[in-house]
């Protein structure tokens, strides 16, 4: 059975509790061997817990499409919220149900336990309890502070004073927050202010897939664009949630290779960052490539610059970009034929 969301209060870990997520849930890539593949890192795939798939057949169709995009493993990321999940442990256990059906259905995909968080709720959460979706390894006396890593929500209205606070506070109490498509935010005055100092306490950004193809429209587009551009953006995840919001990673590598980005940034941002968050040595990850200067501010145009102009040398597409766009293509087909399947089901 996998578990519903809960209405009451959630309370503090028991022993047992703790000593189960210890175990068996508290896993990481290099305690699953090495995987050939991409992580992706923001993916909404369990079943019947939040806006993600509503069935385990919903799910497993979202599973094969990761694997269809060169996803290896996943970090299945519900939303940790008051109108949908608010007590972690709901999410390691429909992440073991959810590792049986996909064995029952032989998908060869690697699912790890994390949230999407709201930075409010974090803060009021037991640490015990917040720390089993945390991601970078197992927390111990001997790790290095601000080791742990959290995906926070950015809030759609902007990045206001109260969200920048809750973050900071996350910071202090030893988590380093990785920022949710701030793309999609509405801009605010000084939201990009906000965003470059979290940046520099040592916050991470992330910007989805779907909006550096411009599916999410063209001001996300130019937005993440901006973000890549000033360095600002550290990963690239896709936030998965169903056929109208598939995983791209394969699509956004083409993407930002034929903006002209050099392939080395590419798979910084869509391959080597999230494994390395996923993984053990996620304290090595920087907030910015050591070496680049201060991103500069632009007050009052918040994520305003346009992509990366394309000059000469950099016009031609690079070679891959037809295999990946195809790939992409045969994706969205599967994940259509799954939702007509659904609803001759229904």
């Amino acid at each position: 059975m996998f578990p519903t969301n809960a209405t009451s209060e959630p309370r503090a870990p028991t022993k047992t509790d703790w000593e189960e997520a210890s175990g068996r849930f508290d896993e990481t890539l290099s305690e699953h061997g090495v995987i050939a593949g991409r992580v992706d890192l923001h993916f909404h795939l369990l079943p019947a817990i939040d806006d993600g798939p509503a069935s385990v057949r919903e799910a497993l169709a979202l599973a094969r499409a990761a694997r269809a995009d060169g996803a290896a493993a996943v970090v299945c990321t519900p939303h940790l919220r008051r109108d949908h999940v608010h007590d972690p442990r709901q999410i390691l256990r429909a992440v073991v149900a959810f590792r049986s059906e996909l064995r029952r259905a032989q998908v060869d995909l690697t699912i790890l336990a994390g949230a999407e968080v709201a930075a409010d709720l974090a803060l009021r959460l037991d640490p015990r309890l917040l720390e089993l979706v945390a991601l970078g390894g197992r927390a111990d006396a001997g790790r290095v502070a601000n080791s742990r890593f959290l995906l926070v929500e950015t809030p759609f209205d902007g990045l206001d004073a109260a969200f920048a606070s809750a973050c900071e506070a996350l910071l202090r109490r030893g988590y380093r927050p990785i920022l949710a498509h701030p793309e999609l935010a509405e801009p605010l005055p000084a939201g990009e202010r906000r965003l470059i100092e979290l940046v520099r306490r040592g916050a991470l950004v992330q910007v989805n897939a779907l909006s550096l193809i411009g599916r999410h429209g063209a001001i996300a587009e130019r937005r993440a664009l901006d973000l890549v551009e000033r360095r600002l953006a550290h990963l690239v995840a896709s936030d998965a949630h169903g056929p109208t919001r598939p995983p791209a990673l394969s699509a956004a590598s083409a993407a930002l290779l034929a903006h002209g980005f050099a392939p080395r940034h590419v798979r910084r941002l869509v391959n080597e960052t999230p494994w390395r968050l996923a993984g053990a040595d996620a304290p090595n990850v920087r907030p910015c490539p050591p070496g680049l200067p201060s991103p500069p501010s632009r007050a009052g145009r918040p994520f305003s610059g346009s992509p990366p102009v394309a000059r000469a040398a950099r016009t031609a597409r690079p070679p891959d970009v037809r295999v990946e766009r195809l790939r992409t293509a045969r994706v969205l087909a599967e994940l259509r034929i799954a939702s007509r399947l659904r609803r001759g089901a229904a």
